[in-house]
């Protein structure tokens, strides 16, 4: 709690910010674990099969693991954004404080 004489700007940043930022770890944390269970579905039903390989099925896999590690890597520069975007946001009122403290100091 802020008291009477304590000017100091609340370090919150907005509740939707954080919200988009706590989504991107969280889809970064899914993508992490969806290639294993491909590779699991590429060794079980495309390459050891007791009927032989499935071609088509392994192509559509490799391809899919290909875009989820696209996707992982487009997602850790937007989550790297918005996490620097967020830290600038919050710090801004208190750089801004402290500027104006600094010249109310010089005079």
């Amino acid at each position: 709690m802020r008291s009477r004489g304590d000017a100091s700007p609340p370090l919150r940043p907005p509740r939707w910010w954080a919200a988009v930022v706590g989504l991107l770890v969280d889809a970064g944390a899914v993508l992490r674990v969806v290639n294993p269970l491909l590779f699991q579905r590429i060794l079980n039903n495309a390459l050891v099969r007791p009927d032989g390989l499935n071609l088509g099925l392994l192509l559509v896999l490799v391809l899919f693991m290909i875009a989820v590690a696209l996707v992982s890597g487009m997602r850790g520069v937007i989550q790297a954004i918005q996490t620097k975007a967020l830290g600038q946001l919050v710090l801004l009122p208190l750089c801004e404080q402290c500027a104006r403290y600094l010249e109310c100091v010089d005079h």
